[in-house]
């Protein structure tokens, strides 16, 4: 009785003749690479979603092996870095020499002040940030398969420290036990492999799925790496690939809950079942052989078993080796013998090769109108533009040049214009120099103010505020209180109040407000500043906290004073561009 593997056929919007089709599939190469391409110039955004498998699983569950055995390389597999950014391998067969080409592909710019905050529906990865784009840049090129896993490394720290220049983390620069600055990035480490034998694929190995971290203060992590598996599996012309290891039970997997909880998701993943060696021996597979023949956990593409060598000093040829007489054994021939064309690394590679080859074809008609139509919006852009200038363009950009020359002269010396005689717009430095006197101003009113309560206080505390302590006093008048006069006494009308006067020509320091230093504060310090044994003495370093005190706002007053002059120059100089 045959036995139903789960696969459903992808077939394209538009049928294609058998004659093209034949024709496409020896062209597969250039159809994958094609595809390549345009995801590097960044066309995709949420109209434009190119086809595209990605690898997902959780932590430990034998990804690593999955992408070795796949692209025939070596990748890190310790914990930490190598799991905290997305890793882009494009696979093509070639004639030449074997080469791999590492680019450091960013779509996000991180910003420090959301670092280390749980994100938010608005905000699903935490400081970082959309560009809009993606920028390439080049990071190394190899052409020996044995330098791959160190130079990955080296590119994943680089992705990592978002404030360092690249070049610093190039193999044999960089400080392997320097700690990154963020532990996660959305950014991708991209491996464009050529040579000899290599099917032509194209997929994304994303960070493992987590449930909790080492430390409390990485929580927001977890969160964090969910949403980006999240963004790649949404995407209707994904391909996922599901890993689930044969050591546990698979409804515990984090990545299958994700999976499962995405619309349409599980009709376009493969499961990929790891580590089948592992196998606890005191167990049944009947499990595992629900799951193939898709009475469990079924998925639109089926189930495929894989098996790996964990030493990774073992070579690609001799795992392979070992794979195959691994599912020699009676088991795989007898017992899942329904299931032997899905058992093997080389058996995957196929069946990953023509899903995206089929995952393609029928994405092309939606992807050429979508670009089509990106393409006339573009253009229609492009029109809105004034025509070229006719004229000697050299001297009329030298003559606009030579224009803005002048009026940041003017801005900043106040230099009349020799074409209108005198400068209409005040000078920067007029601008400015409100705000300094502002700062000064605010420095003096905000100074710390001892309120007390009667003179005879003042007077006993005048020890303990020295010279060096500078303090406004405000004392209580102790004067007995006017008695309130009726209406019937004959009072007047009671003048009107006059406006309150600012303080500020400008309104940069409005808020700034003084400190009260009490009574009972002053006292508190002056008991536990006393030195023992000799009498009305106070502890040098109580004076000291207290002027450290007096002075402890003025970095805030002077963060106002950076940003009032920086709004300042920002201002006139982008006025000084549109004139």
């Amino acid at each position: 009785m045959p036995v139903s593997h789960g696969l459903r056929d992808i077939t394209p919007v538009h049928p294609i003749p058998v004659a093209a089709l034949d024709n496409l599939t020896m062209d597969m190469k250039n159809l994958v690479k094609k595809i390549q391409d345009l995801s590097h110039l960044g066309i995709e955004d949420s109209k434009i979603m190119l086809p595209k498998i990605c690898v997902v699983g959780d932590q430990s569950t034998g990804k690593s092996s999955l992408i070795e055995g796949i692209s025939e390389i070596k990748v890190p597999r310790s914990e930490g870095t190598c799991t905290r950014c997305p890793l882009e391998i494009n696979l093509s067969e070639s004639d030449d020499t074997w080469k791999c080409v590492i680019h450091l592909s960013r779509r996000y710019i991180f910003d420090p002040s959301k670092q280390m905050k749980m994100p938010k529906k608005s905000e699903p990865l935490g400081p970082w940030v959309a560009l809009g784009g993606q920028d390439d840049e080049h990071f190394i090129t190899l052409d020996n398969k044995q330098d791959v896993k160190g130079a990955i490394l080296c590119a994943q720290l680089a992705i990592l420290n978002p404030s360092t220049n690249s070049q610093d983390f190039l193999p044999g620069l960089a400080d392997m036990e320097q700690p990154p600055q963020v532990k996660f990035s959305p950014n991708a480490v991209r491996l464009d492999i050529s040579g000899s034998g290599l099917p032509n694929l194209s997929f994304y190995d994303l960070p493992g799925v987590i449930s909790q971290t080492e430390q409390d203060t990485e929580r927001y992590l977890v969160n964090l790496v969910e949403n980006l598996v999240k963004d790649y599996v949404s995407q209707e012309h994904c391909i996922v690939l599901l890993t689930l290891p044969m050591t546990g039970d698979a409804t515990n997997s984090s990545a299958a809950r994700i999976v499962r909880g995405i619309k349409g998701a599980k009709e376009r993943t493969l499961g990929v079942l790891t580590k089948p060696d592992r196998h606890p021996p005191d167990e049944t597979f009947d499990q595992w052989h629900e799951i193939l023949d898709g009475s469990k956990f079924k998925l639109g593409h089926g189930y495929y078993v894989i098996r790996n060598n964990p030493n990774s000093l073992v070579s690609h040829t001799q795992a392979r080796k070992e794979e195959e007489i691994f599912f020699s054994s009676s088991l795989w021939t007898r017992d899942l013998a329904a299931f032997h064309d899905r058992f093997g690394t080389t058996q995957l590679q196929t069946a990953l090769s023509d899903l995206l080859m089929r995952q393609i074809l029928g994405s092309l008609p939606s992807i050429i109108a979508q670009i089509d139509k990106k393409s006339k919006a573009i253009d229609e852009e492009l029109q809105t533009l004034p025509n070229p200038p006719t004229e000697d363009v050299q001297r009329i950009l030298w003559a606009k040049t030579s224009d803005l020359e002048r009026k940041i002269h003017e801005l900043f010396d106040g230099t009349p214009g020799i074409d209108n005689g005198s400068s209409q717009r005040k000078p920067l430095q007029e601008q400015w120099n409100k705000i300094v006197m502002d700062l000064q101003t605010a420095l003096a009113k905000t100074r710390p103010i001892l309120d007390v309560a009667a003179q005879k206080d003042n007077e006993d505390l005048a020890e303990v505020v020295d010279s060096d302590c500078e303090m406004k006093i405000v004392g209580v008048n102790m004067s007995t209180p006017k008695k309130r006069k009726s209406p019937a006494s004959g009072t007047s009308m009671s003048e009107p109040s006059t406006p309150r006067r600012t303080l500020y020509s400008t309104s940069h320091f409005e808020g700034s407000k003084y400190t009260r230093i009490s009574l009972q504060q002053l006292t508190e310090l002056k008991i536990r500043s006393n030195t023992v044994g000799v009498p009305n003495q106070l502890d040098p370093r109580a004076i000291e906290n207290l002027n450290k005190r007096s002075v402890e706002h003025w970095g805030k007053l002077m963060e106002i004073f950076l940003k009032a002059t920086h709004s300042l120059v920002h201002g006139m100089l982008i006025e000084a561009l549109e004139e």
